[in-house]
């Protein structure tokens, strides 16, 4: 069972999609800020990440900044859900290092084969020894 670690300010989001995920088998991870994110990379075992941008304290930019310039994270899967549309963001955050980048209102039905592809792109890597190209 993979553990993803979920991070969003907006509480209404986390208890609307985290049930959905939790029905396709994904253990949950649960932080508000990019600083509580940060937090629990170190203290679970974090096989996906779900972010949102626009968050308190640190936004998901800087976050995945840090967690691609960390050796013990840069191969997590980092996927941002968040509100903003933008060409500019999606191209920003995927240039950092994001995988993925989903606008919301965010159907879980249709995430899921992509979070399950990255999931099994970074299992093959790791059986295979490569590492994480960005």
């Amino acid at each position: 069972m993979a553990t993803i670690l979920f991070i969003d300010d907006d509480e209404v989001m986390l208890t609307l999609i985290s049930p959905q995920l939790e029905e396709f088998g994904y253990q949950l991870v649960h932080a508000f800020s990019g600083r509580e994110g940060m937090q629990a990379l170190q203290e679970h075992a974090i096989d996906l990440i779900l972010t949102d941008l626009d968050m308190p304290d640190m936004n998901g930019i800087e976050m995945i900044q840090q967690i691609r310039a960390q050796e013990e994270s840069a191969h997590i899967p980092i996927v941002v859900l968040t509100a903003y549309d933008s060409l500019v963001l999606s191209k920003q955050a995927t240039s950092l290092g994001a995988d993925l980048f989903q606008s919301k209102p965010v159907d879980v039905a249709r995430l899921h084969p992509e979070l399950q592809a990255l999931l099994n792109k970074t299992s093959a890597a790791k059986l295979g020894g490569s590492s994480r190209q960005n």
